[in-house]
C-alpha cells in the first residue's frame, strides 16, 4: 500500500483514502454517474426486460406440449364459422403405452404415440357458443383431428342404420379414451390454455 502526503494538513496518509483521517480533506475525486446517464441506463435495462419478456410469450419458448396444444387447437380453429370466438375450456395429453400401441397396430392402424382430447367453444350464426370436443392423435409425427360424429342418419335404410350404429361406436370410442385421459392423461394448466388461445385469436 502505497502512502501520500495530505495537502491540506502534511500528513502521511493512504492513496486509497477518500479523504485524510487527519482533517476531512477530500484526495480523491468520487465519480458520480449524471443523472441523464443513469436515466438512460435504467431506460435500457427496462427495455431489454420487457423484450425478455414478449419473447418468453411467444411460441419459441413453449415447451413441446403446449407448441402441441396449439397446433391441435389451430386445426380447430380453421373449421370454425368464427375462428377468433374459439374458447378452450380443457385440454389434456397423454401417450399410449406400449401395449396399447401394439394392439392398435394389430387391429391394422397406424400406431398412435400421443393423444390431445380438447373441449372447446365456438359462436354460432346466430351469435351464442356452441360446445364442441375433439380429439387429436399423433401418429408418424403428424397430428389428425378426430370430432364425435352429430349427424342424425335415417335409420329407416340399412345404409342409414350402419351409419348410425358407426357413429354410436365412434362415440363410445371417443368416451373411453376420455375415460383413459382422466385415468392416464395428463390435463393442461389454465395458464397454459391461455397463452394458446392469446395466441390463436
Amino acid at each position: 500500500m502505497a502512502m501520500m502526503i495530505c495537502p491540506e494538513c502534511g500528513k502521511e496518509v493512504s492513496d486509497r483514502a477518500f479523504s485524510c483521517p487527519g482533517c476531512g480533506y477530500p484526495l480523491h475525486k468520487r465519480t458520480a454517474i449524471p443523472q441523464k446517464r443513469l436515466l438512460y441506463l435504467v431506460a435500457i435495462v427496462l427495455a431489454v426486460a420487457l423484450l425478455l419478456v414478449s419473447f418468453t410469450q411467444t411460441s419459441l419458448f413453449w415447451s413441446g406440449r403446449d407448441k402441441a396444444l396449439a397446433s391441435c387447437a389451430k386445426m380447430i380453429q380453421n373449421n370454425l364459422l368464427a375462428p377468433d370466438s374459439l374458447l378452450i375450456y380443457s385440454a389434456a395429453i397423454w401417450t399410449e403405452t406400449a401395449d396399447e400401441s401394439e394392439a392398435s397396430s394389430a387391429a391394422g392402424s397406424a400406431t398412435p404415440t400421443q393423444w390431445i382430447w380438447i373441449h372447446y367453444g365456438a359462436g354460432t350464426k346466430g351469435g351464442g357458443i356452441a360446445d364442441g370436443t375433439a380429439l387429436f392423435e399423433k401418429s408418424d409425427g403428424k397430428w389428425t383431428m378426430h370430432e364425435p360424429s352429430d349427424k342424425e342418419y335415417d335409420t329407416s335404410s340399412l345404409e342409414g342404420s350402419k351409419n348410425a350404429a358407426g357413429a354410436a361406436l365412434y362415440n363410445l370410442w371417443l368416451e373411453s379414451k376420455m375415460f383413459d385421459v382422466q385415468l392416464y392423461g395428463e390435463a393442461y394448466s389454465d395458464k397454459s390454455i391461455s397463452r394458446v388461445i392469446r395466441k390463436l385469436t
